[in-house]
């Protein structure tokens, strides 16, 4: 299981790792702010938890 926060969804090392356990098959799980950002967009989350801000 790999596991990421990201304050802006986007956060470059974040988005390297997470990249690498879907390749390694992992589960992954996220917690992000703002509107999940890249790393949502990009799908690399299995669970995303997804804080939204004003």
């Amino acid at each position: 299981m790999a596991v990421g926060i990201s304050t802006s969804g986007g956060s470059h090392n974040i988005l390297l790792a997470l990249e690498e356990a879907r390749k390694r098959k992992l589960l992954t799980v996220a917690l992000l702010g703002d509107d999940g950002g890249e790393i949502l967009r990009r799908g690399l989350v299995d669970f995303p938890i997804v804080i939204h801000s004003d």
